[in-house]
């Protein structure tokens, strides 16, 4: 039975790989496949002895020049080499290619059938060793300049490559082809730069974004503003590179040079990220969903104007004092002795009141579609929504409202009452019917079917005409409320009011 063992390398990604003490968790980059294959002919005569396995040679690769922290040996390794210290390894004779995270070194020197290295025209200048068992990988320089760019830059390699913004960094890398970056957790950037074996610096993707002279990559970004003034929290913090510790104001309009990149997100508080993101495309423009085109504006443009969306927060019913959205929301605290209508990015918030009954706070959300809801199912009972309205109050949810006219009316004289059940929650126009009684004569004037108010979105109404022909006093008549119908709200305490009646 033949044997053949095949060494099949994983898809470069260019994604950055993970490391025993790398900052960053990946799977490694290499797979070793084993195929056995019976003979064809077994029944034509006695099996061929095995094939002599390759010798294998001790070799030594010395990387520690570099500023990378690892490498592969594809096809040998299963997981990242340290290059903190020299590798000693069993290798065959043949290529060994290498990487250090991304694609594979132009430099790719073999062993040979004496267990020396050879060094093809490739490696000239960063790798020394040839004709020994040790290898030098010392690399080249490679210059990242960041001065134009409001962002840092994260090459997708092991080790710690982040160059802050307004900053330049010289490292030693071997000769490779472009190699990803990111500007931010999980953000990756259309630009990928690399190093040619001749000492020059390439890159790829990145349009008038970056260029190129000799070793040097010079960041330099797109023109972005960003107006965040329309909405009611203070400040912002932009997710990415260098800006995620800047607390910014959103009292004026700021300007940026960003990388081309698609997930840039704002946080409203701190460690609170608003649920949209936006990106900047290849030509420098803005890009976001047409779905949050309800609160942001400027797609097309190097301008976003964060509009936010239209919220109310009526906490009048807690009483005199103020309000918060939160501890950590860069917001202001709002009044509490009128409704407030403010403009919101889709987010969590809470709501947090001295003058709320315990527990002091609780959690929100303004959803994308302009609505309000809660995080968890209902979490005070003092809180509720309805559409784009938080309504904080420790009251009934309804209420019943009744009055006459005219009042006052002549002796004997006939009067009309109207009564009211209104929600203070939901735009809705309740429906179930309205029993009016005359509490000073204990006569019921009768009970009525609710129709939609016209006056207020929020109420149905019911009227009825009193005909006792009372003299003249004062009289107390009662609305009680009784949910039925299509649409039915909470019962609430029936109301009463005093009716006039005066001599003629």
């Amino acid at each position: 039975m033949n044997t053949a063992i095949f060494f099949a390398n994983a898809k470069n990604s260019m994604l950055k790989r993970a490391f025993p003490g790398d900052r960053r968790a990946s799977a490694g980059r290499t797979a070793v496949i084993a195929v056995s294959a019976m003979a064809a002919g077994l029944a034509l005569g006695p099996s061929t002895a095995p094939a002599a396995a390759d010798p294998l040679h001790a070799m030594t690769i010395d990387a520690t020049a570099l500023s990378t922290n690892a490498i592969n040996i594809v096809g040998v390794t299963t997981a990242p080499l340290s290059t903190t210290s020299v590798i000693t390894i069993n290798l065959p004779e043949g290529v060994t290619t290498l990487n250090a995270g991304g694609a594979a070194f132009y430099c790719q020197p073999s062993v040979t059938a004496t267990g020396t290295w050879s060094l093809p025209a490739s490696c000239a200048g960063a790798a020394s060793g040839a004709g020994t068992s040790t290898l030098g990988l010392t690399g080249l320089p490679i210059t990242l300049d960041t001065s134009h760019l409001s962002t840092g830059v994260d090459p997708l390699l092991y080790g710690n490559f982040v160059v802050d913004a307004a900053s330049t960094q010289t490292f030693t890398w071997m000769p490779q082809p472009p190699v990803e970056m990111v500007v931010g957790s999980g953000l990756p950037s259309r630009c990928a730069f690399g190093l040619a074996a001749n000492g020059n610096a390439t890159r790829y993707h990145c349009g008038p974004s970056a260029t190129v002279s000799g070793p040097t990559v010079t960041f330099v970004g797109f023109p972005f503003s960003f107006d965040a003034r329309p909405l009611s929290t203070n400040d912002y913090v932009i997710d990415a590179l260098s800006l995620e510790s800047d607390l910014t104001s959103s009292t004026t309009v700021h300007n940026y040079q960003l990388m081309a990149a698609n997930g840039y997100t704002m946080q409203i508080a701190a460690g609170i990220v608003a649920t949209f993101h936006w990106g900047i495309g290849s030509t420098g423009l803005v890009t976001y969903s047409a779905a949050d085109g309800t609160f942001v504006s400027g797609q097309g443009t190097t301008t976003m104007v964060v509009n936010g969306l239209p919220a109310r927060v009526n906490a009048t019913g807690l009483g005199a004092g103020t309000f918060t959205l939160g501890p950590d929301i860069f917001g202001p605290s709002f009044s509490q002795t009128a409704i407030q209508y403010l403009r919101l990015v889709p987010s969590t918030y809470e709501f947090e009141s001295a003058e709320l009954a315990p527990p002091e706070y609780f959690a929100w959300e303004l959803h994308n579609n302009g609505t309000a809801g809660f995080v968890t199912s209902h979490p005070h009972p003092c809180a509720h929504v309805g559409g784009p309205a938080l309504i904080v109050d420790c009251t009934a949810p309804t209420f019943t409202a009744v009055s006459g006219t005219p009042n006052p009316v002549d002796a004997e004289g006939t009067f009309l009452v109207t009564g009211q059940e209104c929600d203070r929650v939901a735009d809705v126009h309740a429906t179930g019917t309205m029993t009016f009684t005359d509490v000073s004569t204990g006569v019921v004037l009768g009970t009525v079917a609710l129709v939609p108010s016209s006056t207020y979105a929020n109420c149905g109404k019911a009227t009825v005409v009193d005909g006792e022909h009372l003299p003249p006093g004062t009289y107390r008549v009662k609305a009680l409320y009784t949910p039925s119908g299509a649409l039915p709200v909470p019962a609430s305490a029936p109301a009463t009011y005093r009716q006039r009646v005066v001599p003629t």
